[in-house]
């Protein structure tokens, strides 16, 4: 498995994570969701979905990967709440 480290943001809020790079945005964002709630619960605690984007847009296609859309170690990246309809959230 190939790992970025990349730094998370949001409103006040800025964490550097390892992420895998190489599975599915689909696989990620739950597995994101679950770690960001777990640091810092009161924030992300009714958060149903993640979303990552950058200045460039979003990562909205959930069969790609962080490596699809170009990620590398040292990037920053913004985090929103998405509510995702399909189930993944």
């Amino acid at each position: 498995m190939t790992e970025v480290v990349v730094t998370l943001q949001m409103d006040g809020f800025s964490r550097d994570f390892s992420l895998p790079a190489d599975i599915k945005l689909r696989e990620l964002y739950p597995r994101l969701l679950n770690a960001l709630q777990h640091v810092s619960g009161s924030r992300f605690a009714d958060w149903k979905g993640v979303l990552l984007k950058t200045n460039e847009g979003a990562f909205v296609d959930l069969e790609a990967t962080l490596l699809d859309y170009g990620v590398c170690t040292g990037k920053y990246l913004v985090v929103v709440e998405e509510a995702w309809d399909d189930g993944i959230g």
